[in-house]
């Protein structure tokens, strides 16, 4: 059964957050983990910049998804960056997102895969959604039992909930 973590900007953008959710992970990999991540920050920052807001939020997205996946490499933790709008991963149409399960199965399960929140539109162009109807994407399309938000705090200050412990 795979797990799905829900990042979202403010606790990626907290060191002390961060420094803590690698050992995290690693001790949930004894099952396939899958992380959606939020881009909000960096998206508005590139807005500052003079980009307009379709092509700032896809780069971020794709930004922040590469920076995850090198920061978990840097844990010790074998990560892959999955693009959604790459090879029809991920389409939205008609205001619904759809995806291919047989085509995430070809990513190694035994690695973290960091879930840019992109799919592909109708024109083959890459649009940036929301994180959290990517997370519902995932979480139906491949019926995952176990979602961590980022936003659901313990007693130690961390986010995951297990069967009722702490990590």
């Amino acid at each position: 059964m795979s797990i799905l973590i829900v990042l979202d900007d403010a606790h990626m953008t907290n060191r002390l957050y961060m420094q803590a959710f690698g050992p995290a992970v690693r001790a949930l990999m004894s099952d396939p983990v899958i992380i959606v991540h939020d881009c909000t920050d960096h998206t508005e920052a590139l807005i500052q910049t003079g980009l307009m807001r379709r092509d700032a939020s896809v780069r971020a997205a794709r930004e922040t998804n590469l920076k995850l996946v090198g920061w978990l490499a840097d844990f010790g933790i074998a990560a892959t960056s999955v693009q959604g709008d790459r090879r029809g991963l991920i389409r939205h149409s008609e205001g619904r997102l759809t995806l291919h399960p047989d085509l995430f199965a070809t990513y190694p399960a035994n690695t973290v895969r960091v879930v840019a929140t992109l799919a592909e539109d109708t024109d083959g162009r890459a649009l940036h959604v929301a994180t959290h109807a990517m997370a519902a994407l995932f979480q139906s399309a491949l019926d995952l039992k176990q979602v961590f938000f980022a936003s659901d705090m313990g007693k130690n200050g961390f986010f995951m909930k297990k069967n009722g412990g702490l990590y």
